[in-house]
């Protein structure tokens, strides 16, 4: 006698428990998304700020060792000083910017006898730096940038206070990042030379 033997087929579909094991690790995935983002914005404002503060340290050192003026101007790729147009009445330094040992003093690169020292490249999209008067900023041979303070202000992403950063540029050459000094969660220039308030970081469009 002939017996009949049936085959199911094997299942393809996903079993209960796997199925929330899945949704559980896609619901991690998209609580810990914002915050990986947020942090990469952070790293990269942190970063950039950084790389213009050591321009600016660089460029007053070259100033001292070498006896004469040093320059840092903005660029838009060439070894020139020039920049994009102001926005806001701000001066933007998106494009970058280069350092160059200034012989005559005049803030203005003439080669041959100017001699470019460092360039930086342009920011990355949807990041900008600018300054509120500044074009360019020369040091003298004893290191003091008279003339030329101000504060710079990086904005990452969206304007977001969170990523905003700051330089604080003295008298004296010497350069410091911003901070929160009241603690209401934005950042500031710490003093003002026009008002007793310290002036709050605030990126705008």
């Amino acid at each position: 006698m002939n017996t009949l033997i049936i085959k199911h087929p094997a299942s393809n579909g996903f079993s209960l428990i796997e199925l929330l094991v899945a949704l559980s690790i896609a619901a991690i995935i998209l609580a810990v998304s914002p915050s990986i983002t947020s942090l990469i914005h952070t790293n990269k404002t942190t970063a950039q700020i950084h790389e213009f503060a050591t321009s600016l340290n660089f460029a007053r050192s070259e100033a001292i060792k070498r006896g004469n003026a040093v320059t840092v101007c903005r660029t838009q790729g060439n070894p020139q000083c020039d920049g994009p147009p102001d926005i806001d009445e701000q001066k933007v330094w998106n494009t970058g910017w280069m350092v160059f040992s200034d012989i005559n003093g005049n803030g203005q690169y003439n080669p041959p006898q100017d001699q470019v020292l460092r360039q930086h490249s342009a920011l990355p999209d949807n990041y900008s730096l600018r300054s509120s008067t500044r074009i360019r900023i020369t040091y003298q041979s004893v290191g003091i940038s008279p003339g030329f303070m101000d504060t710079w202000i990086l904005c990452g992403p969206g304007g977001n206070p969170v990523f905003t950063r700051g330089l604080v540029l003295a008298y004296s050459g010497r350069v410091r990042f911003a901070q929160d000094s009241n603690g209401n969660g934005t950042r500031d220039n710490g003093t003002s030379w026009n008002t007793v308030q310290p002036k709050e970081l605030i990126c705008t469009s």
